[in-house]
């Protein structure tokens, strides 16, 4: 039986602040349209204070705002202790950027004097702005502009997203009238992505698949789904949560079986945003017959995410099972232990693995902050613990452990003085270069959208 919706944004005003955010998650990543949700983040902030609240701000940016939130927002900005928060005041001004423009046109004038935005920031609000006054044909042309200037571009974060986005955001106000289009472009099979706008108009369109709501894209999506791409994978696990449906559920799942590895890997996102019992239902189900350790680990967290209590015993027999508890399944854990926590829930080991994850999590935290200042140590420390995870694993004969020419790749890059840790470039699905643990999804990607 899954907890309800109320019971779940109770836990927004917890005291622990992991659970906290883990509420948070809960509406953030099904893309709800609950207005009541942001409300109860800001009634967090105000009782437990700023300077962990940033996490929950940044969940909440995308979430539904209403003029009331949005005056809160204003009024943090404009005070002046605001600007001893960095990142709370960064992801207040995301609030902003995200905002229904219809929120925000009232109160251009003020935004844009005296909440602390940069020049950049101000050409971006503005821009935003402007494209409530746009119809459809200039949307679609400064869109297939975009995409024709960065047809020869290399890699995903040289693309212009944030500008794309809002412009497809302009364009899901026109609702029905632009779904015939969106259709026709993800329903084409592209053999060739060199020079090519359709490398960037593709994904957008899954997106705005997604914006819209779209069941009837959900089958070209499925497809897309099939390729294997970190961009566009991303998009469609968006835009398949977002259309949020039972049907979409029973249609992944029917793949299942027979898809790709990366497939799979994305099916377990999407059964864990489409909050309901048929999701809960084939996640559970799929864990029990999976063999292989990510997806087992991608349908644990799916199955758990919908704080349902049938999830519990087969979580807790997986990690039972496991002979030791890498850095992925410590993650596992912990989210097993914050679920049972909003739940009332216990069982045997609960105490025990609450001590162990809090003990870690200080532990990462204490690295980070006396690493903050030199990023490239930050990262040599980061793969040492992956290094160290394959080591412990090669002693286990763990089977999924890399060969040793995978040890020595990893002292290459420690030995390697130009690191560059690229985030952009790091798989959705790979551990988070920052050394936490969990997958760069979870983790990392996830704050730098938050």
């Amino acid at each position: 039986m899954r907890l309800s919706e109320e019971k779940i944004k109770q836990a927004i005003l917890h005291p622990r602040l992991d659970i906290r955010q883990r509420a948070v998650r809960y509406f953030s990543d099904c893309h709800s349209e609950d207005e009541g949700v942001v409300s109860l983040v800001i009634q967090a902030v105000e009782k437990y204070g700023r300077d962990e609240a940033y996490s929950l701000v940044g969940a909440s940016a995308d979430l539904r705002h209403t003029a009331v939130t949005i005056s809160w927002v204003i009024k943090e900005l404009q005070a002046p202790a605001s600007k001893g928060y960095e990142n709370f005041a960064f992801n207040l001004i995301r609030v902003l950027c995200n905002a229904d423009p219809a929120l925000l046109l009232p109160r251009k004038s003020e935004i844009l004097e005296t909440c602390g935005l940069s020049d950049e920031l101000k050409d971006r609000f503005g821009q935003r702005l402007q494209l409530t006054s746009w119809d459809q044909a200039d949307c679609w042309q400064r869109l297939e502009q975009i995409c024709e200037k960065g047809k020869d571009l290399r890699y995903a974060n040289e693309f212009g997203w944030e500008y794309a986005t809002d412009i497809l955001q302009a364009l899901a106000r026109f609702g029905g009238e632009v779904e015939q289009r969106v259709l026709s472009v993800i329903s084409q099979t592209i053999e060739n992505f060199e020079h090519n706008p359709m490398k960037w108009m593709e994904p957008l369109m899954v997106k705005l698949a997604g914006l819209l709501r779209l069941e009837a894209a959900v089958p070209a999506i499925l497809g897309k789904l099939r390729e294997d791409g970190d961009v566009l994978s991303g998009h469609c696990v968006e835009a398949l949560s977002r259309v949020g449906t039972d049907a979409v559920v029973a249609a992944v799942a029917e793949d299942f079986a027979h898809a790709e590895w990366n497939f799979r890997v994305c099916a377990a996102d999407v059964f864990g945003n489409i909050h309901s019992d048929l999701s809960v239902e084939t996640a559970v189900g799929l864990l029990a017959h999976e063999t292989d350790a990510q997806i087992q680990q991608g349908l644990a967290h799916a199955a758990l995410s919908h704080c349902a209590s049938e999830a519990i015993e087969p979580v807790r027999q997986l990690l039972l099972r496991s002979r030791r508890l890498d850095a992925e399944l410590r993650y596992l854990r912990d989210t097993l232990v914050e679920t049972c926590t909003i739940m009332d829930e216990r069982f045997p080991e609960i105490d025990e693995w609450q001590a162990a994850a809090e003990k870690e999590r200080e532990e990462h935290r204490q690295h980070m902050e006396n690493l903050k200042d030199d990023p490239l140590a930050a990262l040599a420390w980061a793969f040492g613990k992956f290094k160290d995870e394959l080591k412990s694993a090669e002693q286990e004969e763990d089977e999924a452990v890399l060969p040793a020419e995978g040890l020595a790749a990893v002292d290459e890059i420690l030995a390697d003085s130009r690191i560059n840790a690229d985030p952009l470039r790091v798989g959705r699905n790979d551990s988070c270069p920052c050394g936490s643990g969990k997958k760069y999804k979870k983790c990392c990607m996830r704050k730098q959208q938050n």
